[in-house]
């Protein structure tokens, strides 16, 4: 997938001693943050959706709720395994932040979003390649998809990020509205 190409291309750059930034930290902690940086990028592959946002109802939730409330009192208080997810989560969110953007803003991503996946479509088809999903311009895209993925994708990690993050609510109401504009596209004019 792409993210593993990303992070080849972004540690292959590391390498070149004008662009290692990192140069001065001790190997164990470059070390840990290569590992960090690649938990990251893998998170943002939709092949791991499902499991992290389990993961996060099962391991973070459930915490959360065993405290009574009590938000974590400090980072020394958390496993890093927590941290590692916690933060694969966070970057989950932001990974589909248009979707709760101001609705101009989320049309435009979306449309943008759609024609980027068309194109790729172009070159597999010229490649005489199978299309991927949503990449076909003959057939319906991403614009036309966005109750389905609010639905079945992206719900279910809002959800489980404000019951973890309550103040994390306004994103769901951004969220719930821009739904609305691609459900009011369905109804029959």
């Amino acid at each position: 997938p792409n993210e593993n190409h990303h992070l080849s291309a972004a540690f292959r750059i590391l390498r070149n001693p004008e662009c290692n930034f990192i140069h001065r930290m001790p190997a164990t902690q470059q070390a840990a943050l290569r590992k960090l940086i690649i938990d990251l990028v893998l998170a943002t592959d939709m092949a791991e959706h499902i499991a992290i946002v389990s993961k996060l109802k099962t391991d973070l939730q459930k915490r959360l709720e065993s405290q009574d409330g009590a938000e974590l009192t400090g980072p020394e208080t958390v496993p890093d395994a927590m941290k590692t997810l916690i933060l694969q989560g966070a970057i989950k969110v932001a990974d589909i932040g248009h979707l709760y953007a101001a609705q101009n803003v989320h049309i435009r991503w979306a449309e943008r979003l759609e024609e980027e996946m068309w194109l790729q479509g172009d070159v597999e088809k010229h490649r005489t390649m199978k299309i991927s999903f949503l990449m076909d311009r003959d057939k319906p895209g991403v614009t036309k998809s966005q109750p389905g993925f609010v639905d079945f994708v992206v719900r279910p990690l809002f959800e489980t990020w404000v019951a973890c993050f309550p103040k994390c609510k306004v994103l769901v109401n951004s969220l719930d509205a821009n739904y609305a504009y691609w459900k009011s596209k369905e109804a029959p004019q």
